[in-house]
C-alpha cells in the first residue's frame, strides 16, 4: 500500500519534485563556485546548465539568449560527450541535430557541425596527450594567494559538495577557523 501510495505522489507531483531537484542542484552548484571565488558569469553559467534554448529548460525556463553562452555550450557540450562515449560520433551529430533549436542554440550548433567536419577535431579530442595540452594553457606564472577567509570559504565549498553527495541529508559539516590546522 506504501509503494502505490508512493507511486501515486510522484505522479500527481512529478514535475515539482523535479524542478525542486534542479532547482536545488543548480543553486548548490552556482554557490559552490561563487565560495571558490569564480567570476558571477561562472556562477550564473553553472546555475543555468538545466536550461533548454527554446525555454523547456530548468530551473528557470530561460529561453534562448536569456541563457548564459557558457551554459549554452557546457549543456550542448556534455550532451555530445555522453552520446560519443556511449554509440559514437555519428550517434552525437545525429543527436545535436534532433535537438537544434530546441534544447541548443541553434548557431552553436551549426559551429560545432562545421568544426566536426574535420577529421582533426575528432583526432585531437581522443589524443592521449589533451590534458597536459590544455594543462599548458595556463598561464606559467599564474599564482592565487589564499588567505584564512579564502581557506575558510574553499572548505565550505567542499562542505557543501560532500553534504550534496551524502547519503543522508543530515551530515553537515561545520567550519571554523579554529578548524582549520
Amino acid at each position: 500500500m506504501q509503494k502505490l501510495s508512493t507511486t501515486l505522489d510522484i505522479i500527481r507531483h512529478g514535475d515539482m519534485y523535479a524542478q525542486e531537484l534542479i532547482e536545488t542542484r543548480c543553486t548548490r552548484g552556482a554557490d559552490v563556485a561563487r565560495d571558490l571565488r569564480f567570476s558571477e558569469s561562472v556562477a550564473e553559467a553553472i546555475y543555468a546548465l538545466d536550461e533548454h534554448y527554446d525555454g523547456g529548460g530548468r530551473p528557470d525556463q530561460l529561453k534562448a539568449d536569456q541563457i548564459p553562452l557558457f551554459s549554452r555550450i557546457a549543456l550542448m557540450t556534455q550532451v555530445i560527450d555522453v552520446f560519443r562515449t556511449e554509440s559514437g560520433v555519428d550517434a552525437a551529430l545525429s543527436e545535436l541535430k534532433n535537438r537544434r533549436g530546441t534544447w541548443f542554440d541553434p548557431d552553436l550548433v551549426d559551429t560545432f557541425l562545421q568544426l566536426a567536419r574535420e577529421p582533426q577535431f575528432w583526432q585531437q579530442l581522443d589524443s592521449p596527450t589533451l590534458k597536459e595540452e590544455v594543462l599548458s594553457m595556463t598561464p606559467a606564472n599564474t599564482c592565487i594567494w589564499v588567505d584564512d577567509d579564502y581557506m575558510d570559504d574553499i572548505a565550505a565549498a567542499f562542505g557543501r559538495i560532500v553534504d550534496a553527495k551524502s547519503l543522508s541529508p543530515r551530515v553537515t559539516v561545520n567550519v571554523s577557523p579554529y578548524t582549520l590546522a
